[in-house]
């Protein structure tokens, strides 16, 4: 019989650059796409079955920010700055210290201003982040 585990939001640790990211939406904090699609299948006309391995190792990472957050700040100067200059990559690593995911890339970037909507409540805003090769974890909580 196994024990029981923990998740704990607070153990998610987001750092870009030099900036650790914080003031999440009440909801997903963090979305990891992979871009690649693995292994793709192939079979051939007499039933020969052999495997193709993709090589992207890129990934789109999506940070849902509550708009209140000065990670919203941060995110939008490193974008200007990439736009101005074409220097806006910086390292990106995701830890859940409560388990055993892990997410590093050496270079990611803002891909563009996010969709922003003002009303009465607080609203959460959505960051799209690309990219280079990444090393991923999935695991399970302590």
């Amino acid at each position: 019989m196994a024990g029981v585990t923990t998740y704990n939001a607070k153990d998610v640790i987001v750092v870009m650059g030099a900036h650790q990211v914080h003031g999440f939406s009440d909801d997903t904090m963090v979305t990891i796409a992979p871009h690649g699609d693995g292994f793709s299948l192939y079979v051939g006309a007499q039933g020969e079955v052999a495997r193709n391995v993709d090589q992207d190792e890129t990934c789109e990472i999506t940070f849902s920010l509550a708009q209140t957050s000065s990670s919203n700040d941060f995110l939008s100067a490193l974008h200007l700055a990439d736009k101005k200059t074409g220097k806006g990559m910086v390292p990106l690593a995701i830890k859940d210290l409560s388990g055993n995911t892990t997410f590093y890339a050496a270079q990611a970037w803002v891909t563009q201003f996010p969709e922003k909507s003002l009303g009465k409540e607080v609203t959460n805003i959505d960051w799209t982040i690309n990219t280079g090769k990444a090393t991923t974890f999935i695991g399970g909580n302590n």
